[in-house]
């Protein structure tokens, strides 16, 4: 456990933020929905744990959210921080927030990673107020791209140590005391350089139109895509 968040809490990745705007995007897009379906009021208060360089925390203040973050990179915690953010360096151990703290906790792309996952959820439980919501974000190992494209699935990576389908993240849930409210797709808006770059890894071919990109200045150019994100909304459960 202690070599796996170390190697998280010197993780340095640039181009990882350079995509930021079009991430806050996406999540500015999700909590218009979001706020309204579930009445969140202006200045509820949401922890999203693993923020990385904050893009979450971004689009939750332009919500008029009372936004929180954790993440275990000193560098991206300390890039997130420099944009005027509320992020604590570390564990959610580490943070040391008070019982009934928040409406929303948030996991974007984080739980697949976790070395004690129902420690976490156990104690994202106890954060959370009465009938306040936990949002999960997981590579789905059930999904149609999964099972199309096999090993070239580009969530299969080393960093992640744990797989997910919607039925056994249902089971987790309900186990450490969440009831499903609501599961979805979750389409993603990246630049369309960096979506060619993070392709070619798995189809060298595709270099030729990531390098074209580039030299037609169309680089940054948002592309919304859907390779087997799934996003679960689930509620405190007070049973």
């Amino acid at each position: 456990d202690k070599t796996v968040f170390q190697s998280y809490s010197i993780g340095e990745d640039t181009n990882f933020v350079a995509q930021d705007k079009f991430r806050i995007s996406t999540f500015n897009n999700f909590l218009k929905r979001f706020k309204k379906k579930y009445a969140l009021n202006p200045g509820s208060k949401v922890l999203d744990i693993g923020t990385a360089g904050g893009a979450f925390l971004e689009a939750a203040r332009m919500q008029g959210l009372d936004a929180y973050g954790v993440e275990p990179s000193k560098w991206l915690s300390s890039y997130a921080r420099s944009k005027g953010l509320n992020v604590v360096t570390g564990s959610l151990d580490d943070a040391k927030f008070d019982k009934y703290s928040f409406d929303v906790v948030t996991l974007w792309d984080v739980i697949e990673h976790l070395t004690d996952v129902n420690n976490v959820l156990e104690s994202i439980h106890k954060l959370l107020n009465p009938n306040g919501l936990l949002v999960v974000n997981f590579p789905d190992f059930g999904s149609f791209p999964a099972k199309i494209l096999g090993k070239k699935w580009p969530f299969l990576l080393s960093v992640h140590l744990l797989y997910f389908n919607r039925q056994n993240m249902k089971l987790l849930l309900e186990k450490n005391g969440y009831c499903l409210v609501e599961v979805s797709r979750h389409a993603q808006s990246l630049g369309l350089g960096y979506v060619l770059m993070r392709a070619s890894a798995y189809f060298p071919f595709i270099r030729i139109f990531e390098k074209l990109s580039f030299k037609l200045g169309i680089s940054n150019i948002p592309i919304i895509y859907w390779i087997g994100q799934t996003r679960i909304i689930a509620k405190k459960n007070e049973n």
